[in-house]
């Protein structure tokens, strides 16, 4: 009897500790105080979730889970926003969702990659092995301004918010944290944000508790502007090591909330880190196909501080720029200064741009994936404001084709169709000039019918950054992991395969050639990244 009742008792803590009863009301906020009056109603049929399963409200608003998790949350119906809170501690007993209806103008922004800090004595904590050398504040007051002028339906913070809290104290990073919330709540407007892996850290218990002591859940969906939104955590840790993909609850929870998603309804999935970082695993093959199968509309991405758009097929697949740039030493590695990206929604489309922070007008410039080879090649010209006259030269020769216009709501697009057959092979200089508003901007590009080796990446690595290249005649030298280091008769090169079982077939006495997308090398360890197994090729 007395080992039954320790058992009945060790059952009774474990009920009160991992089990707790939470009811409240999702409610229609009449004065938008937050507070559910006697003249307000409950909304009935919305989903309320704890992050493990999904319930509705019932004909009085009303819900009512037994829950283990740490918060429950709404999952906004399209059409509504919060007027309180969007989610609450399940410590609470009794929790009110106070919604009031919004209109959505169909731009929302992603921001990306922040690793703010107050000071660069502060950051240097952080990240040792880099140095602030551009004030944070003074762009995140540029970012707030920019961002609250163009007012957009909502703005996601995507992840690496503070310079890297998992490795400074607790109190620096809590206070990098809190005034990055500070800041993005004078936008106006609703902000999401996403767990990136500088708020992860693998070697305690909690590894994002503080991220969720100020943010909330780690992931959560929500719906605006006809389409449905999800922001993931790619984070988890085995051993006390950090591993990108998607854990058992998640990918659970994940697979119940898009089965509820109407059929007509787009589906646009946000995590810090891009599939292509993703470790080769069973839940993150199943999280592709999930994606594949229910069709989704797009992937979008951080982490990489870099404008690449990965893929168009069979969804969007977009890693954003950073508004830290080169973490605050200098512009991105594409070349592109301190900024955000813009999404638009159109009826049959996912339109974005890259705004920079730094100039006015904004001016970004978007060569298409697989680089500028031969032929007719498709380029587009960004500006955040219309340019009466604008001019495009290539070597200092102006072009006599005229841009397909787009004017967007907040920015416009040329897009020019580039017969580059013309030119030698090699670097060229493109540059847009507007008289009317003082605008000068260049960018090189590289034009090659063929391939390119590692000694002209090396060379010439701004043309080359955020582009798909070939690399033919390469042999692998040496094995780390997933990643291999090539030489190709003029260099040699570290590259970066989709998986470490790809690596362990390579052959050590066989040449290859490499179909990848180019990093900086003078910044990145893996400057070549293959993220296809079609990317390698035996020779």
């Amino acid at each position: 009897m007395k080992d039954f009742a320790k058992v009945f008792l060790f059952l009774l803590i474990l009920l009160s500790i991992h089990a707790l009863g939470v009811t409240g009301k999702a409610f229609f906020d009449l004065n938008a105080n937050g507070v559910f009056d006697n003249d307000e109603k409950g909304l009935a049929g919305c989903l309320i979730s704890d992050g493990k399963v999904i319930l509705s409200t019932d004909d009085q608003g009303t819900f009512s889970l037994d829950t283990d998790q740490p918060f429950v949350f709404v999952i906004l119906p399209d059409g509504y926003t919060y007027t309180n809170r969007w989610y609450a501690s399940t410590k609470e007993s009794e929790i009110h969702f106070g919604l009031t209806k919004c209109v959505c103008n169909g731009v929302f922004a992603v921001v990306a990659d922040l690793h703010y800090a107050e000071n660069p004595e502060i950051f240097s904590q952080a990240l040792k092995d880099r140095s602030m050398k551009y004030c944070a504040d003074e762009y995140m007051e540029k970012l707030v301004r920019n961002l609250s002028e163009i007012h957009p339906s909502f703005v996601i913070v995507l992840g690496d918010l503070g310079a890297s809290v998992r490795d400074i104290s607790d109190e620096l990073a809590q206070g990098q944290l809190l005034r990055v919330k500070n800041y993005m709540n004078r936008i106006g407007t609703d902000v999401f944000y996403a767990v990136g892996n500088h708020e992860f850290n693998s070697k305690i218990q909690r590894p994002v508790g503080i991220y969720e002591d100020i943010f909330g859940p780690r992931y959560y969906s929500f719906n605006r502007c006809g389409a449905h939104f999800v922001v993931l955590d790619t984070h988890s840790s085995a051993n006390g090591s950090l591993i990108y993909g998607i854990d058992d609850m998640q990918l659970d929870w994940l697979k119940n909330d898009l089965t509820l998603v109407r059929d007509d309804q787009r589906i646009i999935v946000l995590s810090h880190e891009p599939l292509y970082d993703l470790a080769d695993s069973e839940n993150n093959r199943a999280l592709r196909k999930m994606f594949v199968d229910l069709r989704i509309t797009a992937h979008i991405s951080g982490h990489w501080h870099s404008m690449i758009r990965l893929s168009d097929y069979p969804y969007l697949q977009l890693t954003c720029g950073a508004v830290s740039g080169a973490w605050w030493e200098g512009p991105s590695p594409t070349g592109d200064e301190f900024g955000y990206t813009l999404f638009e929604m159109d009826r049959n489309s996912l339109n974005y741009a890259y705004i920079h922070i730094t100039d006015e007008p904004s001016v970004w410039f978007e060569f298409p994936l697989d680089g500028i080879l031969s032929g007719i090649v498709p380029f587009r010209i960004v500006t955040s404001k219309f340019l009466q006259q604008p001019t495009v030269s290539i070597d200092g020769s102006k072009l006599s084709i005229q841009p397909i216009v787009i004017i967007r709501k907040s920015w416009t697009e040329y897009v020019y169709y580039l017969n580059v057959s013309y030119l030698d092979k090699g670097v060229h200089d493109l540059i847009l000039e507007d008289s009317e508003s003082a605008i000068r901007k260049a960018r090189s590009f590289w034009v090659d019918n063929r391939f390119v080796t590692f000694e002209q990446m090396k060379d010439y690595a701004e043309c080359f950054q955020g582009r798909l290249v070939t690399v033919v005649g390469a042999k692998p030298v040496a094995k780390y992991g997933s990643s291999v280091s090539f030489h190709d008769g003029t260099d040699g090169l570290m590259v970066k395969m989709s998986s470490s079982e790809i690596v362990r077939r390579l052959a050590d006495t066989t040449t290859y050639n490499l179909t990848g997308i180019a990093k900086d090398p003078w910044a990145t360890a893996e400057p070549l990244r293959i993220y296809l197994d079609e990317g390698l090729i035996q020779k």
